[in-house]
């Protein structure tokens, strides 16, 4: 599915540091996420949440609004914790994409997520993204050796667009 954005949509996402779109994921994508347990890295774990955290029309809609490319997909959480893109643990971190388990509801991100409900969020980041250790460290990085200012490598960091 494409999704176009039109001015008005990055005018008011720049103006107010989210934007709302209707009809990102498709049903069965809805249905997938609401029968996910909390985590953290789920796409890692599951061939249908990778193909959704890559999904194209993500990656259309976050490259319109954050004018950037490449855009490459981070981490991805269930759960109620906040997200804040520019103190993120991933230097370089852009836009996020959320998706509410219980109001249903689609948004893009520019510089915090801050659930209420349970919620679906996926962080994407520029090409250059590094890792900067922060008092609640992932532990992917450290399984992968980065150490603070190592660059992400690519094979497990991959490209939402290029």
């Amino acid at each position: 599915m494409n999704i176009e954005v039109t001015e008005a949509q990055e005018r008011h996402f720049y103006a107010n540091g989210e934007i709302l779109f209707e009809d990102v994921l498709t049903a069965a994508e809805k249905e997938l996420l609401l029968n996910q347990k909390e985590g953290i890295d789920l796409w890692r774990k599951n061939e249908r949440l990778k193909k959704l955290a890559l999904s194209k029309t993500i990656g259309s809609i976050a490259g319109a609004l954050t004018q950037k490319r490449p855009i490459r997909l981070l981490i991805d959480y269930l759960g109620t914790k906040p997200v804040d893109l520019p103190t993120h643990p991933y230097q370089g971190a852009l836009i996020a994409f959320s998706f509410d388990l219980t109001t249903l509801s689609e948004k893009f991100h520019l510089s915090q997520v801050t659930p209420v409900n349970p919620t679906y969020i996926i962080v994407y980041g520029e090409d250059t993204c590094r890792y900067r250790e922060t008092e609640e460290p992932f532990p992917l990085p450290k399984r992968l050796g980065l150490g603070y200012g190592d660059r992400l490598p690519l094979k497990d960091f991959p490209y939402l667009i290029k």
